[in-house]
């Protein structure tokens, strides 16, 4: 019985999955009437037990040179196991390698997908868990068979992450730790653990409760908000929200009591261009716009400090010797008047944006000094990197 039909990218064919075995089928094969070629999976229950089914496959994507004669598939078991099919038209077979690339921890179920790693031809497989935990491996590819074979696995898939799944729960109880002898911390409620899974990855989990977010205020605003930022104060009492629109930006303030207040009109930021990040660096917030890279201290006191109508805002330059002082000063890099940042991140003590210049983008990584008395808080890390299109999106990632 079929159980899965897989398109394949090169020589006109499909796979075939059936309960025991592969099928390969050219499309002149089904015309013709030739026999198609067969491929057995091996026998992993050798005392007559049922067959582990093929309950999903993925293919990895790979470079345009590959695919126009190779096609890449990875068979995924329900019991975990991972076959690594390699198609090909290079040979007398279509199906030119059938290898066991290795087992994963879980039961394995239709959510299951693969993605071309890039690194010393290594794999990354998710499999999300069929009544059981899934979870995100790494899987070294080795080198090609030439021929049909069944071979050993060299290296097991390393886990990277698990894909949490408690389904399905049969049954639960909940446990007074106090009145077992076993309450240490400060928390009195009951602790619940609960019966999950099944065969051999059911477990005993425990069901533990966080700290429940709870809506302190609510207020009616402008709409078309395109994205927002919690920003601190520099005493630590209040905050404030950076709300981004189209074309402009605007600033409020939350203060201990659960108020808000619009403070766009004061000289913290610069509310004139939309804002594309936003982040706390120590005790200084940072704005980066289309125009300019901002930084400044949110202070509760100087919000009296408000931008008289058609006044620009005071900002202190890094190529200017002193700026006014009126109580408080925002530091800005401006953009050349032919550079437009198009997107930009930042995460800790860093930023990446991306600037345009006429026909040419280009993609900048800033470190932002710590010290809040440098003349010059931005430092360039590393060389530029020329991109051929205006990123979207830009995000930094920890390794």
């Amino acid at each position: 019985m079929p159980l899965h039909i897989i398109p394949l990218l090169v020589g006109t064919a499909f796979l075939i999955i059936t309960e025991f075995c592969i099928h390969a089928v050219r499309a002149s094969d089904v015309i013709s009437g030739n026999p198609v070629t067969k491929i057995e999976f091996p026998q992993v229950n050798p005392n007559g037990g049922r067959q582990s089914l093929v309950t999903s496959w993925a293919r990895p994507l790979r470079t345009s040179s590959h695919t126009q004669t190779m096609d890449d598939l990875y068979l995924a078991m329900e019991d975990g196991d991972i076959y690594f099919v390699e198609v090909g038209l290079d040979g007398p077979h279509l199906v030119q390698l059938v290898n066991k690339a290795g087992h994963l921890d879980c039961a394995i179920g239709s959510a299951f997908a693969a993605l071309d790693y890039g690194l010393m031809r290594n794999d990354l497989l998710v499999a999300g868990g069929e009544m059981s935990s899934g979870g995100v491996y790494i899987l070294k590819i080795g080198p090609s068979s030439p021929v049909p074979s069944y071979l050993g696995m060299d290296d097991e898939p390393k886990l990277e992450e698990t894909v949490a799944n408690w389904s399905p729960v049969f049954d639960f109880d909940l446990i007074n730790p106090h009145g077992q002898g076993h309450d240490q911390g400060k928390a009195v409620r009951d602790r619940m653990y609960a019966c999950t899974g099944r065969g051999q990855h059911g477990a005993i989990a425990e069901i533990r409760c966080g700290v429940h977010g709870m809506i302190i205020s609510t207020a009616e605003y402008v709409p078309g908000i395109r994205n927002l930022w919690v920003l601190p104060t520099a005493a630590g009492a209040g905050l404030f929200l950076l709300c981004a629109f189209p074309d402009s930006s605007t600033l409020c303030y939350l203060n201990e009591s659960a108020e808000w207040e619009d403070v766009s009109e004061c000289e913290f930021l610069d509310m004139l261009h939309t804002t594309l990040a936003a982040a706390a660096v120590g005790n200084r917030s940072v704005q980066i716009t289309p125009r300019a890279i901002n930084i400044n201290e949110l202070k509760e006191e100087n919000m009296n400090n408000k931008q008289e109508e058609g006044e620009d805002i005071t900002m202190g330059d890094a190529e200017a010797d002193s700026a006014p002082d009126r109580g408080m000063t925002m530091w800005s890099r401006q953009c050349a008047p032919e550079d437009v940042i198009v997107a930009a991140a930042i995460k800790e003590d860093y930023m990446v944006i991306s600037v345009r210049t006429d026909g040419s983008v280009r993609l900048n990584l800033v470190s932002i000094a710590s010290n809040t008395d440098a003349a010059d808080p931005l430092k360039q890390v590393g060389l530029q990197i020329e991109l051929q299109e205006n990123p979207s999106f830009v995000s930094i990632i920890e390794l």
